[in-house]
């Protein structure tokens, strides 16, 4: 292992440290008490701020990479830092904090694959399969992509209920 990767690993240990300990980080705890709201259809805190999410995104790509360098070094606990870009992910994914409609449900699926999660990936997939199938906004999805897209998830998830 050279030097710089070496010092990349170091920092990639301090960051996992930081922001996917066992201790929830007061900017992520703040992200998911808005999320939690938000889905129960309460208002948002108001001290949220639009570049909150903006900033939690850029949290989550941070321990995504660091995972990346700590599973590329045969670290025992990169799975803790995907585990915790990809809970980002998910709470970001709620439309209300998603304005630019980015597929981040998709992405903490994968993500949560990665991390070793195959229940939560798998239940996130279901959930966007369902969003996709019964959707609220006929926008989200529409032309080409549902035409393709919508066959095989009928084919592959059941729909709510079943």
């Amino acid at each position: 292992m050279s030097v710089s990767d070496q010092e990349n690993l170091v920092l990639a240990n301090r960051l996992q440290e930081s922001l996917a300990g066992s201790d929830l980080p007061p900017q992520f705890a703040k992200l998911y008490s808005q999320h939690t709201r938000v889905s129960a259809n309460r208002p948002g805190l108001h001290s949220w701020g639009p570049s909150e999410a903006r900033q939690r995104l850029d949290d989550s790509v941070r321990l995504l990479e660091a995972g990346f360098i700590q599973r590329g070094a045969d670290h025992e606990n990169y799975t803790s830092s995907m585990r915790r870009a990809a809970e980002l992910l998910e709470w970001l994914a709620h439309p209300r904090l998603n304005p630019d409609e980015l597929p981040l449900n998709l992405l903490a699926s994968a993500v949560y694959q990665l991390a070793g999660y195959p229940a939560r990936s798998s239940g996130l997939l279901r959930e966007d399969a369902s969003q996709l199938l019964y959707p609220r906004s006929s926008r989200r999805f529409s032309g080409p992509v549902s035409q393709h897209l919508v066959p095989i998830c009928v084919h592959t998830w059941p729909a709510p209920g079943q």
